[in-house]
């Protein structure tokens, strides 16, 4: 396999342009979670305001309380959804959280301009490629912008 290089974790995010679309994915994993072998941490929706304010629901394990993982998904969301007016000044403070999430910028920007228009987002971590193509299939069922964000070692 030379030149070649297994994906071994991804975030998969999926825009829709409404907020019920994304409780109604969330809702079809959340029953599939168990089967799709994805912990309840893995999983953030993203609700943007009319505003423009947004705001983050995330499942935390009371056994762990806040976690490195709530870190990740703030750091990820705020590449994400950084305000357009604030897009350059984000970018760059943004730039040096980038290693913190092991994302490539070229990809990450790709799903900033997909998801620029999107009301909500269901972002999920996956690792392995069954899981991670039973987690797509289910979301493209949705019919939602979908980017694929491997993460970087």
């Amino acid at each position: 396999m030379t030149g070649t290089r297994a994906v071994i974790s991804e975030i998969v995010v999926t825009g829709f342009g409404d907020t019920q679309t994304a409780f109604l994915a969330r809702a079809a994993l959340a029953r599939l979670q168990k089967e799709l072998g994805i912990a309840t941490e893995d999983v953030a929706m993203v609700l943007r305001g009319v505003d423009g304010d947004v705001a983050v629901q995330q499942t935390l394990n009371r056994d762990t309380g806040m976690s490195e993982l709530s870190t990740f998904w703030k750091t990820l969301i705020d590449q994400l959804f950084a305000s357009e007016l604030l897009a350059s000044t984000a970018s760059e403070a943004a730039s040096g959280k980038r290693a913190t999430t092991g994302i490539n910028s070229t990809l990450m920007s790709r799903a900033v301009n997909q998801l620029r228009l999107c009301e909500s987002a269901l972002l999920v971590r996956t690792s392995g490629l069954a899981q991670q193509g039973k987690v797509v299939g289910l979301l493209q069922g949705f019919g939602g912008e979908l980017a694929r964000l491997p993460l970087e070692p």
